[in-house]
C-alpha cells in the first residue's frame, strides 16, 4: 500500500496541476479570490491604523521625525519594595532595561507602529506569493509554504511583541526575547513542512525512510509549540501577578484586573495558536497522526492516508490558513490597536 501511495502521489507531483480535477480547477479560482480578498484586507488595515495613528499624534502628542524613535521604554520589572525570594529579586528588580527608561516612544506609538508592520509584512508576502509563476503547483501539489512560513517568523513576532506592550511589559529585552522565540516557532514549523514534503518526493520504494520522514515531520511540528508556549507561559505569568496585586509595571495602579482582559487574553492566545492547529490538520490528511486512534481503525502509527489527494489537500490547507488570515489577524489586530485609539 505504501509503494502503490507513492507511486500515485510521485505522479501527481511530477504532473502538477494538469492532472486536476475540474472541480479542483473551480476550487482554487475560488482560492485565488480568497487570497486576493486577504491581500486588500491586510493592505486595508495597514493604511487605516497608519492613518488613524497620525491623526491621533497631531497636537501635543509625540511627533515622527524628532529622535523621538528610540528604544521603548522599560518598565517590566524594578517596582517590586520588598522581595519575597531571590528568584522575585531576579524576576522583579534585575532583568529590565535601564539604559531605555527615559527616552523613546509612547507605548501606544509603539504598538501602533508594530501593527502597521505587521498588516504590511501580511499584504506583501501574500501578494508577492499570488504573484509567483508557482503558486498554483505549490498549492494543487501540496507543497512547503515557504512564503507563509517566512512571512509569519516576521509578522507574528511584531504582533507577540504588540500584545506583551499593550499588557504594559515594555522591557526591550523581553521583546527581543518573545520576538525570536516566536520566529523560531515558525521557522521550525517551515522545517517541519519541508520534513512532510520530503516523506512524499524523496526514497521511492523505501517505506522505512518514508516513515522517518513523516515521523520527524511530526516531532518538529511539535517541537514548535515549545517556544510559542514558553512566549505565553512568561504573559500569563505576569498578568497573575497583576491579578494577585502585584505592581508588576508602572502603568498599572490597581490591585484588580479588569475582567474583560482575561477574556482578551484568552481569546489572543486561541486566535494565535490555531495557526498551528492548521499544520496539525495538514498532517492528518497525509498520514495518520493519532496513536490512540490507531489501535481503532487497526493501522500503524504514521501509516499514509490512502485517500490522500494532494491536490484537494493543499487548497484547503491554503483556504484554511487565508481564512484565519483575514478572521484571526483582524480581530488580533484591531483589538489591540483599540487601545491606541482610546489612550493615545
Amino acid at each position: 500500500m505504501d509503494l502503490v501511495l507513492r507511486t500515485n502521489t510521485l505522479l501527481a507531483a511530477k504532473d502538477g496541476p494538469a492532472k486536476a480535477t475540474p472541480d479542483h480547477a473551480m476550487a482554487y479560482k475560488r482560492l485565488r479570490l480568497l487570497a486576493i480578498l486577504t491581500t486588500v484586507v491586510h493592505a486595508a488595515s495597514c493604511v487605516a491604523m497608519f492613518v488613524g495613528v497620525v491623526l491621533k499624534m497631531q497636537g501635543d502628542g509625540p511627533q515622527f521625525g524628532i529622535a523621538r524613535i528610540g528604544r521603548v521604554a522599560s518598565c517590566w520589572g524594578g517596582f517590586q519594595e520588598d522581595s519575597q525570594s531571590f528568584l522575585k529579586d531576579i524576576a522583579y528588580r534585575s532583568i529590565t532595561n535601564e539604559l531605555s527608561t527615559s527616552h523613546g516612544l509612547d507605548r501606544h506609538v509603539t504598538i501602533a507602529v508594530l501593527l502597521v508592520v505587521f498588516y504590511f509584512l501580511s499584504a506583501v508576502f501574500q501578494a508577492l506569493f499570488l504573484a509567483s509563476s508557482d503558486h498554483r503547483s505549490s498549492i494543487m501539489c501540496n507543497r512547503p509554504q515557504w512564503f507563509r512560513y517566512s512571512e509569519y517568523a516576521l509578522s507574528a513576532g511584531c504582533m507577540v511583541v504588540a500584545i506583551f506592550i499593550s499588557f504594559g511589559m515594555l522591557d526591550s529585552y523581553l521583546h527581543f526575547t518573545v520576538f525570536i522565540l516566536t520566529s523560531v516557532c515558525m521557522l521550525i514549523g517551515l522545517a517541519a513542512d519541508f520534513a512532510r514534503d520530503l516523506s512524499l518526493t524523496a526514497a521511492t520504494g523505501d517505506a522505512l525512510q518514508q516513515r522517518s520522514l513523516r515521523g520527524l515531520a511530526l516531532a518538529l511540528h511539535y517541537l514548535a509549540w515549545v517556544p510559542i508556549i514558553s512566549v505565553w507561559v512568561v504573559l500569563w505569568n505576569v498578568v497573575i501577578d497583576m491579578a494577585n496585586g502585584q505592581d508588576v509595571c508602572r502603568h498599572f495602579h490597581s490591585n484588580e484586573l479588569p475582567v474583560w482582559v482575561w477574556f482578551v487574553l484568552i481569546c489572543e492566545m486561541l486566535l494565535f495558536v490555531s495557526f498551528g492547529a492548521v499544520q496539525a490538520m495538514q498532517f492528518s490528511r497525509q498520514f495518520d497522526v493519532d496513536i490512540i486512534r490507531c489501535t481503532t481503525r487497526k493501522t500503524l502509527f504514521l501509516d499514509p492516508n490512502p485517500s490522500y489527494d494532494a491536490a484537494a489537500v493543499g487548497i484547503e490547507t491554503e483556504a484554511a490558513f487565508l481564512v484565519l488570515s483575514v478572521a484571526a489577524k483582524s480581530i488580533l489586530g484591531w483589538v489591540v490597536y483599540s487601545q491606541v485609539l482610546v489612550f493615545l
